[in-house]
C-alpha cells in the first residue's frame, strides 16, 4: 500500500464562521429587596475560537492507513537503528544524533544514542578539551552531551578565547561554527561566564551576517534567522520539529529513511493529539462551567498545547489528558478569585 508522506500542520485553524467578540458578564444577588443588584467585574476575556464542534470535526484518517503507517514506522526504526552504528567519524556520529533529536524521533533510539554518546564521552572528551580548534564540532558535542545529561565543563571552549577572556576574532569567520556555539551557549549553567560571553559575541556577529550576507546562502540565512528568533533550547520541540523536517528535506546530507520516519512519526503523533484533544474537549463541554461562569477563560486548546510542549511522546498520553484537565480547573479557580477581588 502506498503511503502519503504529506506533512500536516501543527496549528489548528478554526473555520472563519466563528466570530470573536467580547462581552461583560453580570451576576445578580437577590436580597430582601428584589430590586437590589450588583454587577460582578469581569476581565472581559474573549471567547475561545476553538469550539467543541470544530474540535470534534478534526480528521484522523482511516484506520487501515494508520495501521500501514505504523507498520512502516517499525521497519524504518530498524533501518535507522543500524545507521546509527555505521557512522564512523566523530562529526558524522554527532550530526546523526543531532538530526534524530531535531527531527523528533530520538525517543525511539534512547539506548542507541546513550551508547554512542557514552563512548564519545569516555574516549574523545580529553582530546576535545585539549587542542581541538574545530568550533563547530566542539560546540555540537558540548550541546549534545549536556542535552543528554553528561557533565561537561565550559572549559571545552577555552581554545576559542584569549588571555583576557574575550572571544578570538578568528571565530567570526566560521559562520557555521558561530551558529553552533550560539546554540550551545544557551545550555550554560549559572556562573559560566565564558558561555555568557560567547552568547553575546555570536548574537552580535550572526545579526551582522544576516544584515550583510547576499542571497546566495538562503538556507544558512534561514537557520540563523530561526535561531536568533528563539534558540533551540527555548523552543517547543514539536513546533521546531515541524520546521526542521522541511529544512532537513532540502539539505545536502539528507538520509531518506530518517526523513520518512520523521514524517510518518510526526503525523501519527499528530493524530494521537487530535484524539486526546477531542476527549478533553468532550469532558470540558460536559462540565458546562463556561455556561454557568461566563466570566472565566475558556482556554482548553492552549492548556492542552502547553502539555504537549512538556511531554510530546505518545507514552505520556495519560499525563497530557490529566494535566490539561487540572490546568483548566486551575484557570477557572484563578478567574473566580480574580473577579471576587475586583468586586470588593
Amino acid at each position: 500500500m502506498a503511503l502519503s508522506l504529506g506533512l500536516s500542520s501543527f496549528i489548528l485553524y478554526p473555520p472563519t464562521k466563528f466570530r470573536v467578540f467580547s462581552y461583560k458578564s453580570h451576576v445578580y444577588a437577590h436580597s430582601q429587596s428584589p430590586q437590589s443588584t450588583f454587577a460582578r467585574p469581569s476581565a472581559n476575556y474573549k471567547p475561545t475560537i476553538w469550539h467543541d464542534n470544530f474540535i470534534q470535526s478534526l480528521s484522523i484518517g482511516d484506520k487501515l492507513g494508520q495501521i500501514a503507517k505504523a507498520e512502516r514506522v517499525c521497519d524504518l526504526k530498524k533501518e535507522v537503528s543500524k545507521m546509527i552504528y555505521k557512522e564512523e567519524s566523530l562529526k558524522d556520529k554527532l550530526e546523526f544524533v543531532d538530526a534524530l533529536q531535531q527531527l523528533g524521533v530520538a525517543y525511539h533510539f534512547k539506548e542507541e544514542i546513550n551508547y554512542v554518546l557514552t563512548n564519545i564521552f569516555k574516549s574523545k572528551i580529553q582530546e576535545i578539551n585539549y587542542g581541538n580548534d574545530d568550533l563547530y564540532l566542539v560546540s555540537l558535542l558540548f550541546r549534545l552531551l549536556r542535552t543528554n545529561g553528561f557533565s561537561v565543563p565550559e572549559d571545552m571552549f577555552r581554545n576559542f578565547f584569549d588571555e583576557n577572556g574575550d572571544c578570538k576574532p578568528k571565530i567570526s569567520l566560521n559562520i557555521n561554527g558561530m551558529l553552533s556555539l550560539y546554540e550551545a551557549s544557551y545550555f550554560a549553567k549559572e556562573g559560566e561566564e565564558m558561555l555568557e560571553m560567547a552568547r553575546h559575541y555570536t548574537t552580535k556577529h550572526l545579526t551582522k551576517y544576516l544584515e550583510s550576507c547576499e542571497n546566495n546562502e538562503p538556507r544558512m540565512k534561514e537557520h540563523i534567522s530561526h535561531a536568533l528568533d528563539l534558540p533551540l533550547n527555548w523552543r517547543m520541540e514539536r513546533l521546531h520539529t515541524r520546521w526542521f523536517i522541511d529544512q532537513y528535506k532540502i539539505g545536502e546530507q539528507i538520509r531518506h529513511a530518517l526523513w520518512e520516519l520523521a514524517v510518518l512519526d510526526f503525523n501519527l503523533n499528530q493524530n494521537l493529539y487530535k484524539e486526546e484533544l477531542k476527549q478533553v474537549s468532550r469532558w470540558w463541554t460536559c462540565l458546562r462551567l463556561h455556561e454557568n461562569l461566563p466570566f472565566i477563560r475558556d482556554r482548553l486548546v492552549e492548556n492542552y498545547l502547553s502539555c504537549v510542549g512538556g511531554a510530546f511522546e505518545p507514552e505520556h498520553y495519560n499525563y497530557r489528558i490529566a494535566q490539561t484537565q487540572v490546568n483548566c480547573l486551575l484557570t477557572t479557580v484563578d478567574d473566580i478569585y480574580a473577579c471576587l477581588r475586583l468586586a470588593k
